[in-house]
C-alpha cells in the first residue's frame, strides 16, 4: 500500500469518526430537545372550574339529605309515596338541571356521567317508592349513604378542577 493510499484510508477513517460522533451528538440533542418539549407541555383535558356547579353540587345534596332525614323522622307506615312526591319532583328538576349545566361545559364527560348517575339512582329509587308505596328505614339508609358517596366523588372531581387551573 503506497503512502498515498495510507494518508487516504487515514483521513477517511478520522473524518467517518467525526461524522458519527457529530450525528451522535447531534441525535443526543434532538432526543434531549423532545424530551423537554414533551415534559414541559402539559395537555389539559379537564373541564374549567365552575363555582356556580360547585354550589349547585352542595346545594342538591343538601335537598337529597334533608328529604331522607324527613323521611326517616315519619313512621314507617306513614312514607306513602304521595307525601313525598312534590319533593321528588323538586329534586328530580334539580338533578336534571345539575346534568345539563354539567353538559355545557367542554370536556367534561365525567361529571357529565356522575351527575346522570345521580338523576338514574334518583329516578329509580322514586320509581320504586312509588310502586311500592312504602320505604323502609333500612333502605334510607343505605340510599343516603349511596347519595352521600356520588356526591362526595362530585365535589372532589369540581375542587380537583379548581386546584388543576394554575397549571
Amino acid at each position: 500500500m503506497s503512502s498515498y493510499n495510507l494518508m487516504y484510508e487515514m483521513i477517511r477513517w478520522f473524518t467517518e469518526i467525526e461524522v458519527r460522533e457529530y450525528f451522535m451528538k447531534v441525535g443526543r440533542l434532538i432526543l434531549i430537545v423532545m424530551v423537554l418539549v414533551i415534559v414541559s407541555c402539559s395537555y389539559n383535558n379537564l373541564a374549567d372550574y365552575d363555582q356556580r356547579i360547585a354550589d349547585k353540587i352542595i346545594e342538591v345534596y343538601r335537598m337529597i339529605n334533608l328529604f331522607y332525614l324527613n323521611m326517616a323522622e315519619c313512621d314507617s307506615m306513614d312514607r306513602q309515596y304521595s307525601k313525598f312526591s312534590d319533593d321528588y319532583k323538586r329534586i328530580e328538576v334539580e338533578l336534571k338541571i345539575l346534568v345539563l349545566m354539567n353538559e355545557m361545559r367542554p370536556m367534561n364527560k365525567e361529571s357529565v356521567k356522575q351527575a346522570e348517575n345521580i338523576l338514574d339512582l334518583w329516578i329509580k329509587y322514586k320509581d320504586a317508592h312509588e310502586k311500592n308505596n312504602t320505604y323502609s328505614d333500612v333502605k334510607i339508609k343505605l340510599h343516603r349513604k349511596r347519595f352521600n358517596r356520588n356526591f362526595a366523588a362530585m365535589a372532589t372531581g369540581e375542587q380537583l378542577k379548581m386546584d388543576n387551573e394554575g397549571y
